[in-house]
């Protein structure tokens, strides 16, 4: 049998999703408690695979793991065993050559940030010419020479209250720290110090940026969907999550607008 997990989880405490060496990592907390259920040993005879590699600090609410095996997996028993901030909220069986890294339709990344009064329209202009196809490399820590070709299927800017909301998806996915280093030009934007118009020079690469990634802490995993698979999250699941971010309101080291995102988000599928 194989089956789809999707998961949420706060990255703040994290070293990132990829398990590393002497650092605590939200996939080495996963599979370790898997293991330890005996529902998971050989990842490599399981053909285990996952859909996406955030960075440490960064959040996620539709990362979505896939292994064989042949015991039933218990979803309450799995988030009973699983620190508070990472939260299985959904189960299902899939077909045999599901590969969430390669099969998704889309992803979705979400930035919040606190809005300082940065001009929105100058930053949908420059975003309208990020969309589609193009070399990225101005936007992503690469070699010389080396193109990085993915398509971004649409950027949405917008303002909730005092938050303003990015967002970013792609049916081919992003290059290592893209999306927040976009995030930092689009502010850049919006304050006045590129010109939208700037953008085309910056994709033709006449102009190469000394763009720094903007922080993690704010960066979600927002969605992955895949074709003709829909990960429904348990209700039991959802409500000990949101019950969770309530109380991480005050205490948490995650920052208040993530918080926020996690429970309206929580919230919609709670109703």
């Amino acid at each position: 049998m194989r089956f789809a997990l999707k998961i949420a989880y706060l990255g703040s405490q994290y070293h990132g999703w990829q398990r590393q060496p002497n650092v605590i990592t939200v996939e080495g907390t996963i599979l370790q408690i898997l293991k330890r259920l005996k529902v998971l040993t050989e990842l490599k005879i399981a053909k285990y695979g996952y859909a996406s590699r955030t960075d440490a600090f960064v959040h996620s609410l539709s990362q979505v793991m896939a292994f064989n095996t042949n015991k039933e997996l218990n979803i309450n028993r799995i988030n009973d065993y699983l620190p508070q901030d990472v939260c299985i909220l959904s189960i299902r069986r899939v077909p045999p050559s599901f590969r969430p890294r390669y099969d998704y339709k889309q992803k979705t990344y979400r930035y919040v940030v606190p809005y300082r009064q940065e001009n929105l329209n100058c930053m949908r202009r420059a975003a309208q010419f990020l969309e589609g196809t193009h070399d990225f490399s101005s936007f992503v820590k690469t070699t010389p020479n080396r193109p990085r070709v993915t398509t971004i299927t649409n950027i949405d800017i917008h303002k909730e209250r005092t938050t303003l909301i990015l967002d970013f998806s792609s049916n081919w996915g992003f290059f290592w720290q893209q999306v927040r280093r976009m995030v930092t030009f689009l502010i850049l934007c919006g304050h006045g110090e590129i010109s939208p118009d700037e953008t085309l020079d910056y994709l033709n690469k006449t102009k190469i940026p000394k763009l720094q990634p903007a922080s993690p802490h704010q960066l979600i995993l927002k969605e992955v969907s895949f074709p003709d698979i829909v990960l429904k999250p348990s209700s039991k699941a959802i409500t000990k999550f949101y019950s969770y971010l309530e109380s991480a309101t005050q205490s948490s080291l995650t920052l208040p607008e993530i918080i926020n995102e996690f429970k309206e988000y929580i919230g919609l599928h709670n109703s």
